[in-house]
Formats: C-alpha cells, sequence, structure tokens
C-alpha cells in the first residue's frame, strides 16, 4: 500500500520524494521512468468460455473422482458412480461461473482508464494516453475525467469524487491537498489521495502520480479478482 507514506507528507515532500515539480518531468525524465515502470496499463486475461471450462476439470481431485467414478461403475454400483459424476459436474459449474465472472470483472475495471489524460511536462500541458503516463508526472483534472492513476493531490478547488468503483460508496467524497496527521492507509480516510478508475464530479485539481498500472489500486483489485482462477496460458496488455 505505497501510497499511504505520501498521506502525512506536505505537497513539497511529495514532490521531492517522486523528484518532479510543478512544472511537470522533462523528456529525458519521462523517457527514464517509462523504462523502470513501463507502460501505465493492467495485465488482463483475455479467455473465452470454451478453456476456462476444460480448466475446471484439470485438477488432481477431478481426476480422483473420475477414477472413483469408473470404479463405482465396474463393480456396478451404478448409483454411486452417478452421484459421483453429479459432483464433478456441479463442481466444474459452479468454478466455471466464478472464474468467468472474475475475468469480465477484471475487464469492466480497465474501461474505466480507457481515455487521454491532461499531463504537465516541462510547463506544457499536453492531452496524452493514459498508458504514457509515469510516477511523478503532474496531472489536470476537471470534471468528467477518470483518474488514470493514483494521485496526490498538489492543489484543489472544491473538488468532490465518485468513488463507488473502488469502496462502494455512492455519496461523492470531498478532496484536500493537506497532509494528515499520521499515514493512512484506508481508502475511506486518505482525504489528499486520488484513487485509479474513479472520477471528478465537481471542482478542479493539480496531482502528482505516485502508482500506476497493476502498482495503482485499481491494478491490485484486477489482480485479485484472478488470483483464485489459476494461472492463464496467455495474457494481453489492455492500455488505460
Amino acid at each position: 500500500m505505497e501510497w499511504s507514506r505520501y498521506t502525512d507528507k506536505p505537497v513539497s515532500q511529495v514532490l521531492e520524494l517522486l523528484q518532479t515539480h510543478t512544472q511537470g518531468l522533462s523528456s529525458a525524465a519521462v523517457t527514464t521512468r517509462q523504462t523502470q515502470y513501463g507502460p501505465n496499463v493492467i495485465r488482463s486475461r483475455r479467455l473465452g468460455w470454451w478453456p476456462i471450462l476444460i480448466r475446471q476439470l484439470k485438477s488432481p481431485f477431478v481426476y480422483l473422482l473420475i477414477v472413483a467414478a469408473l470404479i463405482s461403475g465396474a463393480l456396478f454400483e451404478i448409483l454411486d458412480a452417478l452421484a459421483i459424476l453429479l459432483f464433478i459436474v456441479i463442481n466444474a459449474i459452479l468454478g466455471f461461473f466464478q472464474e468467468y465472472s472474475s475475468t469480465k470483472t477484471a475487464q469492466a475495471l480497465q474501461k474505466h482508464l480507457e481515455h487521454r489524460s491532461r499531463v504537465r511536462r516541462e510547463g506544457q500541458v499536453l492531452e496524452l494516453p493514459t498508458s504514457h503516463l509515469v510516477p511523478g508526472d503532474v496531472v489536470l483534472l476537471k470534471p468528467g475525467d477518470i483518474l488514470p492513476a493514483d494521485l496526490r493531490f498538489l492543489s484543489v478547488q472544491n473538488l468532490t469524487l465518485d468513488e463507488s468503483v473502488l469502496t462502494g460508496e455512492s455519496l461523492p467524497v470531498a478532496k484536500d491537498h493537506l497532509p494528515q496527521n499520521s499515514p493512512v492507509t484506508d481508502m475511506f480516510l486518505a482525504k489528499n489521495i486520488g484513487f485509479a478508475g474513479t472520477s471528478v464530479t465537481t471542482g478542479e485539481a493539480e496531482a502528482v502520480v505516485i502508482n500506476i498500472g497493476e502498482d495503482s489500486a485499481l491494478g491490485q483489485i484486477a489482480a485479485s479478482s484472478q488470483k483464485a482462477t489459476g494461472s492463464a496460458s496467455a495474457f494481453l496488455y489492455i492500455p488505460w
């Protein structure tokens, strides 16, 4: 939870830690950080329903059950064999729907970030693909914008965010740029942090990028939603 280390620090110290300033990063610094951190994307599994269903049957436990069903059938214990096969089918169906739902959830989360962002670099305001952002970039926000990464606010004007995509809170959350009394680890209490995937409901702000891609709160949620679904044979990088 790296974002918490920025919650109790003043703006000047945050900028110092990230080796940036309010005029934004230089081209050389951006190039170096793109090499270091990679693109601002979430790695997502892109699978059809058939491979997901097949994978539910690929486990030692299922193999043992199939052997048990065959033995029961060979011994003419038909009811036992049918019961075991029914259990295998039910288990496969439940596993399929859980994994399929998790995959769709991760893909839906990524769609919240497929857009462009206004970024200040070398004193110039640019509109760039969100996938090009790096830690230390200064982002400008206005109503309707979706936050492209985890951000520490540098200045705000009547800023409120819709954080329901992460916290489930339906009411807009007021934000500020002031340091908090101590490091905060609870999203609900992080008043000077904006999280990737949330959106601006009112006001404007300038903020500095602290986490991108899979290191962001949104990226960690997407990863958690797929962790229990097993290893994938193929991955696709989806730009934010």
